[in-house]
């Protein structure tokens, strides 16, 4: 089988085993779903490098990491505020019936 059939039959079906002594030897799949499996970035770019070669990227990224912060922060602040309110509401409901 050349490696046209084979490719053919992994457009096909997604992957094709090779089998070798009647088990499963190796697995034949395109590279990008190799990546997912492997928990690796599909992208050819490593972001670490990128950082380190453009200081401006890093300044952003460390500016939204802080917004992101102070956004959960204010949110964690109205969420237990909400919670305080309500829970007054309750105690009012309970002593006026």
């Amino acid at each position: 089988m050349n490696t046209e059939e084979l490719q053919q039959l992994v457009n096909q079906f997604g992957a094709v085993v090779m089998v070798k002594n009647d088990r499963p030897a190796f697995v034949i799949l395109p590279f990008t779903r190799y990546q997912e499996l492997a928990g690796q970035v599909t992208s050819f770019v490593d972001i670490h490098s990128t950082i380190e070669n453009n200081p401006k990227d890093a300044e952003l990224i460390d500016r939204l990491n802080n917004e992101i912060a102070a956004l959960k922060e204010e949110i964690s602040h109205r969420e237990a505020e909400v919670l305080n309110e309500e829970e007054f509401e309750d105690e009012g409901e309970i002593e006026g019936e």
